[in-house]
């Protein structure tokens, strides 16, 4: 499994935009398992999570436990 940094762009109710920041879990040939978006405001702690992730060849069936530990 590789993880990368994922990306998205949300509208607020006033119009502005934000940049939010994810992990997505794929495979070697670039097929998406999984994804979990807006996670972070802060870029730097989503690539900080895939670093780690990829770092340690976290299992898939981790992943949501790590998010989690990630967010507390």
């Amino acid at each position: 499994m590789i993880y990368s940094l994922a990306e998205d762009v949300f509208t607020d109710e006033e119009g502005a935009n934000h940049k939010t920041y994810g992990i997505s879990a794929k495979d070697f040939n670039g097929h998406i398992f999984a994804s979990f978006p807006d996670i972070f405001l802060n870029k730097q702690n989503a690539e900080s999570l895939v670093n780690l992730c990829n770092e340690s060849k976290l299992e898939l069936c981790h992943l949501s436990d790590v998010i989690e530990d990630a967010l507390t």
